[in-house]
């Protein structure tokens, strides 16, 4: 008995053929789909928009956290020695450029690595080279944002920084 073979019934039988077909038919389907996340990653429209989200997070931390260190300086001017509110904040704004200096690159730093971790993390890199496609595939987002980001942090070391320089000078040469 054990040895003997029966044959599948006709229900057995479509039940096979339709489990094939839904398997055959799903499969291509899913592996399209898998194949335009690919191209959407490697095109590097997800990778730029973390990015960016992940460096704006970065730079406004960042820039909190500078701006606490001073915002206890300048607290001095308007608790001590009762500067006006108005006063107060324009010497924050003249010295906001100091800060975003260097917050600007930081903010970048932070993102890429978040976006990059983030990658790694859902191991969309291995996923990407298991596909075929390049590591330097996913430079150019990284280049363009650096470049704009270093052509703001510039404009504001050579425009915003002697603005607000000669401002506070100018401020403190009235009070």
């Amino acid at each position: 008995d054990l040895l003997r073979v029966r044959a599948p019934s006709v229900v057995e039988r479509s039940f096979c053929l339709l489990t094939l077909f839904v398997v055959t038919w799903q499969l291509p389907t899913q592996w399209l789909q898998r194949a335009g996340d690919a191209e959407k990653i490697d095109r590097g429209g997800d990778l730029l928009g973390t990015l960016v989200f992940l460096a704006l997070l970065g730079f406004g931390v960042f820039t909190f956290l500078f701006l606490m260190r001073f915002l206890l300086r300048i607290s001095q001017l308007w608790i001590v020695y009762g500067a006006e509110l108005e006063n107060v904040l324009w010497a924050i704004l003249y010295s906001l450029p100091h800060i975003m200096v260097l917050t600007i690159p930081l903010g970048l730093l932070v993102g890429s690595l978040m976006a990059f971790g983030r990658m790694s993390a859902d191991f969309e890199i291995v996923a990407l080279r298991a596909a075929g496609v390049s590591l330097l595939h996913l430079l150019p987002p990284v280049l363009i944002a650096a470049t704009i980001l270093w052509a703001t942090t510039s404009w504001v070391y050579m425009v915003m920084m002697p603005w607000g320089n000669t401002s506070l000078m100018e401020m403190q040469w009235e009070t």
